[in-house]
Parts: C-alpha cells; sequence; structure tokens
C-alpha cells in the first residue's frame, strides 16, 4: 500500500512541479545551482583564454618563420661572399700558374709598342730590350708586368696584381688593407679577404701570399731576399655587384616562400582557433543545459520530498483522526501504523532542503526519530535513560527508508513491553560502520526480556515479521544476543555512489 501511495503521490507530484517550474524559477530556489551570471562569466572567460594561447602561438609561429627567414637570409649573404671568395681564389691559382710559367722560362719577350713599353724596374738587365734579325724591336715583360697587361684588357673582371712591402716596382705598392694583410703573413697567416667599398662599389678583395722562386733572384736578390722567402702577396679584386644580385633573388624567393608559409600557418592557426572554439561553445552549452537540466531535477526532487513529507503527514493525521472515532482496544494498530508512516516521513523531512538529495546522515535521523519515539510514548528520562552512540553515516535513501522503519519497530518494541509497571532501565540505540563496509544498526534495553522459548523470527507480531522483510529487502541479517534484556543488532552492506 505505502508503494503504491509513493507512485501515486510521485506522480501527482512532478506534474504539478512541472507546471509550476516557472514560478521556481522566479522564486528562492535558485540556491542550488550557480548564480544567473557564472554561465555567462566562465565561457567568456575560457573563451578569453582560448584566444591568448592562440595568439601565443601565432607570435610564437610569426617568431620562428622570422628566425627561419633571417637564417635563410644570411645564408643567402654568405653564399654570396663564398661563391665571390672561390671566384678570387680561381682567379689566383691561374695567375700564379702563369707567374710561374713566366718565371720559370725568365720572362718573355714581346714587340715594343706604345701600350708596351720596356719595364723601367728591369732596365738592369742587360738584355732587357734586343733587336730582332729583322730589325723588330723586343722588350723583356715579367710576371709582374704581364699580369699587369693582362688584367688591364678586361676593366669589367677582376682586378689582380703583385703588391710587396718592399716594391721594386712603384706601381706594386700596396695599399693599407693590403699592407695590414701582407704583414699578416709574417706571423703566419695564409691569406686575408675583405668586403670593402671602393669606388662607390662593393668589392671582395683577396691576398695571399708570393714565395720567392729560384727563378725570381736575379730580381730581388739585390733586395736581399732569399729563395723560400715571403716577399710579396697577390692581390685579387673582383665586384660583389653580380653576387649579389643572385644572392638578392635567393633572398626575395625565399622571403615570398616564407610570407606563405606563414600565412599558410596562420591560417591553420585560425582554422584551428576557430574549431576549437565551436567545440568549446558546443561543450559550454552542453554545461549550461545540463546545469540546468541538474537545477531542475534539484528543484523537482525537492518540491517532491516537500510534497511526500506533507502527504505523509495527511496520511499520519487521517489515521489519527480515524484512531480517535474507535474505541479505546482499536486504537492500537493505528497509532502503530501512524508512527511508521512518521517515520518515513521524517526522512523526507531531513531530505529537504539538502544539496544532496539522494542521501541522508543516519546518525542525526537515529536521534530525531528516538526524541520523536520517547515523546509519543510519554516515556521520562529519568525511569527510561536513552543512550546513543551513533556515527554520522550517509545512507541512500532506499537503504534510509527500511532502515527507518526497522529501528522504528525495534525502538517501539522496547519502549512499550520492556518495562512494565514503571520499572526504570536504559535503552542503548547504536550506529556503526565497520572497517569491510558493513553498518550496524543495534537496539538494546536491559527490560523484562522476551519470553523464555519465544522464536521472534517465526512470530506473528506484525512489527517483528517487518523487521524481518526489511532486512531483507537490505540483504541483511538481525541478531538477538540478549540474556535478561531485548538486543536486537541489524548488519547490512552499505550502497556506494
Amino acid at each position: 500500500m505505502i508503494g503504491v501511495v509513493s507512485n501515486e503521490l510521485h506522480a501527482t507530484s512532478f506534474q504539478r512541479v512541472a507546471r509550476s517550474r516557472p514560478a521556481h524559477r522566479r522564486g528562492g530556489h535558485t540556491s542550488l545551482g550557480a548564480s544567473p551570471s557564472t554561465p555567462n562569466e566562465v565561457p567568456a572567460r575560457d573563451q578569453a583564454r582560448l584566444r591568448q594561447s592562440f595568439i601565443l602561438i601565432g607570435l610564437g609561429w610569426t617568431a620562428a618563420v622570422c628566425i627561419s627567414l633571417g637564417w635563410v637570409l644570411s645564408d643567402e649573404w654568405s653564399d654570396a661572399v663564398a661563391l665571390a671568395r672561390q671566384s678570387a681564389i680561381t682567379a689566383y691559382e691561374k695567375d700564379t700558374l702563369y707567374r710561374r710559367w713566366n718565371s720559370e722560362h725568365g720572362g718573355v719577350y714581346v714587340p715594343v709598342t706604345k701600350d708596351t713599353r720596356p719595364n723601367p724596374a728591369l732596365q738592369s738587365l742587360p738584355e732587357r730590350d734586343i733587336e730582332t734579325p729583322s730589325g723588330r724591336q723586343l722588350t723583356l715583360v715579367n710576371h709582374a708586368y704581364m699580369i699587369r697587361q693582362v688584367y688591364e684588357m678586361n676593366p669589367n673582371g677582376p682586378e689582380g696584381r703583385l703588391v710587396s712591402l718592399t716594391p721594386i716596382n712603384p706601381k706594386n705598392s700596396p695599399d693599407p688593407w693590403e699592407s695590414e694583410a701582407l704583414r699578416s703573413f709574417s706571423a703566419g697567416r695564409k691569406e686575408s679577404d675583405a668586403v670593402q667599398v671602393m669606388n662607390g662599389q662593393r668589392r671582395l678583395r683577396l691576398v695571399r701570399p708570393l714565395v720567392l722562386e729560384g727563378a725570381c733572384i736575379r730580381c730581388h736578390a739585390a733586395q736581399g731576399h732569399r729563395e723560400g722567402d715571403i716577399y710579396g702577396g697577390m692581390s685579387i679584386t673582383l665586384a660583389m655587384a653580380p653576387y649579389e644580385a643572385g644572392a638578392r633573388a635567393g633572398m626575395v624567393a625565399a622571403l615570398i616562400g616564407h610570407a606563405g608559409l606563414w600565412l599558410v600557418g596562420l591560417t591553420g592557426i585560425f582554422l584551428a582557433w576557430h574549431s576549437l572554439r565551436e567545440r568549446m561553445l558546443e561543450r559550454q552549452q552542453a554545461m549550461v543545459a545540463l546545469a540546468d537540466a541538474l537545477g531542475d531535477k534539484a528543484v523537482l526532487l525537492q518540491e517532491l520530498q516537500h510534497r511526500v513529507k506533507n502527504n505523509l503527514q495527511v496520511i499520519s493525521s487521517l489515521l489519527n483522526l480515524e484512531a480517535d472515532s474507535l474505541p479505546d482496544a482499536a486504537q492500537g494498530p493505528l497509532r502503530m501504523c501512524v508512527r511508521r508512516v512518521q517515520s518515513m516521513a521524517l526522512i523526507h523531512n531531513q531530505l529537504y532542503g539538502k544539496e544532496d538529495l539522494g542521501r541522508l546522515d543516519f546518525g542525526e535521523y537515529a536521534k530525531g526519530l528516538t526524541s520523536d519515539l520517547f515523546q509519543a510514548y510519554c516515556v521520562r528520562s529519568e525511569v527510561v535513560r536513552l543512550r546513543l552512540d551513533l556515527d554520522p553515516i550517509l545512507l541512500d535513501v532506499k537503504q534510509a527508508i527500511p532502515c527507518g522503519l526497522i529501528l522504528n519497530e525495534l525502538l517501539t518494541n522496547s519502549l512499550k513491553y520492556a518495562f512494565p509497571g514503571g520499572r526504570a532501565g536504559e535503552i542503548l540505540v547504536a550506529l556503526h560502520c565497520q572497517d569491510n563496509g558493513l553498518v550496524s544498526l543495534r537496539v538494546a534495553d536491559n527490560g523484562v526480556g522476551l519470553p523464555p522459548g519465544f522464536d521472534w523470527k517465526q512470530s506473528k507480531s506484525l512489527g517483528l515479521r517487518i523487521v524481518n522483510i526489511l532486512a531483507s529487502q537490505l540483504n541483511g541479517t538481525v541478531r538477538n544476543e540478549a540474556e535478561g534484556g531485548a538486543d536486537f543488532t541489524l548488519t547490512f552492506a552499505k550502497q556506494t555512489v
């Protein structure tokens, strides 16, 4: 019967709460959920954090692309200088071969022209100028003179010349940079190179040392040089413009490529941000909807607990009125039913207004129920003393209701039968949770006890039959271990959420 009434109350209450939900939203039931501004503030904060994260990612990507571009541009410039230097080295090696060939042959004789005049630096040589049998005038050209004339034939190409700190020909005198390079050779340096601006143009300059060979001694012996001495250097100068043009083309290509890569990366970052933002918004909307649903459920359950409690109180009042209209002998069973209904109503009363609507502190419930029963039976505390040993144990409603009814039946039996004729005594109600997860509820008294040979499990008493039925619903056991008094202990496994 109780199950049918509960189902009817549940359906009726659900319909009424569903119809009255807007009123509850406008009323004072918002304490169970977040404040109205919270669902909007949290998404805004999350979106701001997401936006900041992707801004930092974009800045990091930009910095990475800039570093890569700077690296590539530096490599392009370094490659241009390296190519120019390699060209200068090639020119130096070619000139070295020409110089050696010229020196090994003691110079070469060429016709005297307006552009090739006798070399004043060789005037000490008796055979500087000779005449052929046909009457042609020839003059001796050494390697330095030959190389100078070769480079003068191509004014747009590399420039090469011999330089010395003690030149025989003043035209071979070094400039300040070449002088510094020549002095560094005496310290063991093998070459000097640099990019300098000369006559408004950027040029690469390379100087390598010249070692005096045997064929050159006759010209340089007067200076005190010996074979194997470093007596000067070969200076190569070439324009950087062609190499820088190639480098600029590579730099432009690198710039375009990196710009495209940067845009592609930013596009990917933006799309990822947009996708994550959409998913975040969907998740936040789902969370808001879930919060609303949970809030509605909390309000509904609260209202349901309230209405069930009120309806149980109405039933209790009706039973009391019905009992008042009956003879005294017939009032007892109805009064017992009233107390059972009140024990269930007390559970719903404790659940009402709490955030956790599915569980209650059974220790607090037991304290309230024992107090109500002592008042109902008008038991004076100086005659029958109540001793409570209760742990705060949270029980699911499905376990709390049958456990509360069992406590009601056992405590009622002690109050009714344990102390006849105003006998004094003590009742113990203990609630503990054991280490293995079992809950024990003990109701014991030091009263007159059960009749000899009384088998309480086979008793036809409605109260003890209810205890047996409810204990089996809890999958628990009830033991009576009293000798001279009643001592019932209910043990069952606590459900975990």
